[in-house]
């Protein structure tokens, strides 16, 4: 998978990209640069790639902690 790398100022191969689903609903691809090991994203995109595991938000950890005490 390619993206951008705001560090290299290039469009540079992500490393362990995984696929996510951002807040607003929308695909998304989360990796490495192969370069510099910056964090990257590319928006809009799913290619063959693992799911990310489910990220906790602020709003899910209070809840759940409400829930249980």
């Amino acid at each position: 998978m390619i993206g951008y790398c705001v560090r290299c100022r290039a469009k540079q191969e992500m490393l362990s990209a995984t696929r996510t689903l951002m807040k607003n609903g929308r695909r998304a691809m989360i990796g490495l640069c192969a370069c510099c090991g910056t964090k990257m994203s590319v928006a809009g995109k799913w290619d063959d790639a693992p799911e990310a595991p489910e990220l906790k938000t602020p709003e899910n950890s209070l809840t759940a902690s409400r829930k249980s005490g």
